[in-house]
């Protein structure tokens, strides 16, 4: 099974079956063809771009790569078109249930065979030589993991969303990655992202899906906390097209929210919180009235409230209240009927809190 952790799989699946047999034949072609790069496509209903997704691959200029189609159990036509391609290179395997998004991706870590891979998304293109550029980079710079940028596009193929160039690459180690993006700064882009198998399995480190949608951020970080070295090209070599499926179109804020949770949950943060309790303050005061009045304004659903705010640090979010806050909790205070018991205490507790806001909630009565 050569590098396969399989003890890693039975532990973060406990129990689910893994078929390994129907990975033999992709192992082999590894390990006989001295492949140095695995491309793993991740997809789930979306056989409307899986082909073009997987013919950007197949046209990369670096030719030896495997590519591994893992189907997250899919109910529409992404088995056939998984099926019919003819490359010998690319090999489709669909799960026998649905494992959840970041399942998927833990397993294309867990089955990585070959010293370099990439977790790419079904709905993104690669440019020609994304694969060449970044095996070139990863391996001359001794990274463990390397990313690129994106050229982002509107569903017509239009330039929509221009971003700054840093007009240099980015390096970090420790908890260099952490902090810039805590400070503003562009995060990588997780489908651009060739990552080292040997530095990934000696520190078994696997995606948490405690972390929700932005767990790719604290996958990155984790690997510089455990003194690996991320690299970020300033060069654009995927095209993303922006559409309303995406998580981080269609729930931005609450995503934003999830990582301050996550942030303050889990002590080995605490010495970044003390460090940067300003930034999360000023994140928290930035994103918590947009996600309220995308609820108001039902642009959110009820659930996804309950479970950022179930999680929320009750002691920084007292701290961050401002009129523009209370504002919106108060118009959810006025029809606590529809939430939690754990969400209306959070808006009591938060009411309560000082002379202001005590007058503004007797509004109420």
């Amino acid at each position: 099974m050569g590098i396969i952790n399989t003890i890693y799989i039975k532990k973060y699946f406990q129990g689910k079956e893994i078929q390994m047999k129907c990975f033999e034949k992709y192992r082999f072609f590894v390990q006989n063809q001295g492949i140095p790069v695995t491309v793993f496509v991740i997809t789930y209903n979306r056989c409307e771009t899986l082909k073009k997704t997987i013919n950007s691959v197949i046209k990369q200029s670096m030719k030896n790569i495997a590519i591994v189609i893992l189907d997250n159990a899919s109910t529409d036509n992404t088995k056939k078109i998984g099926s019919e391609f003819t490359d010998n290179r690319v090999f489709y395997y669909c799960q026998k249930e649905n494992v959840g998004g970041i399942g998927n991706i833990n397993t294309a870590i867990s089955l990585a065979e070959s010293p370099f891979f990439i977790i790419f998304h079904d709905d993104d293109v690669m440019c020609e030589k994304l694969v060449e550029e970044e095996y070139m980079t990863i391996c001359e710079n001794e990274m463990d993991a390397v990313s690129s940028r994106a050229l982002l596009l509107d569903v017509n193929g239009k330039e929509n969303c221009k971003t700054n160039n840093f007009n240099k690459n980015l390096f970090f180690t420790g908890n260099q990655y952490m902090e810039h993006v805590l400070r503003g700064g562009e995060s990588a882009i997780f489908p651009t992202v060739i990552y080292r198998t040997k530095f990934i399995r000696n520190n078994q480190l696997f995606v948490d899906p405690k972390a929700g949608p932005c767990c790719d951020y604290f996958f990155l970080s984790e690997i510089c906390m455990k003194n690996g070295k991320l690299m970020i090209m300033d060069k654009k070599l995927i095209e993303r097209v922006c559409h309303s499926g995406q998580d981080s179109i269609r729930s931005e804020f609450w995503m934003n929210i999830q990582v301050l949770n996550y942030f303050t949950s889990d002590s080995r943060y605490t010495k970044t919180i003390n460090q940067y309790g300003s930034y999360f303050l000023k994140a928290y005061k930035r994103y918590i009235p947009h996600l309220l009045a995308n609820y108001s304004e039902k642009k959110v659903e009820k659930n996804v409230v309950d479970t950022v705010l179930d999680g929320i640090n009750l002691d920084l979010f007292q701290e961050c209240l401002d009129k523009k806050i209370v504002k919106s909790l108060l118009v959810l205070y006025r029809h606590f009927e529809n939430f939690s018991g754990r969400m209306f205490s959070i808006i009591r507790y938060c009411l309560r809190k000082g002379k202001q806001l005590e007058g503004m909630a007797s509004e109420r009565k």
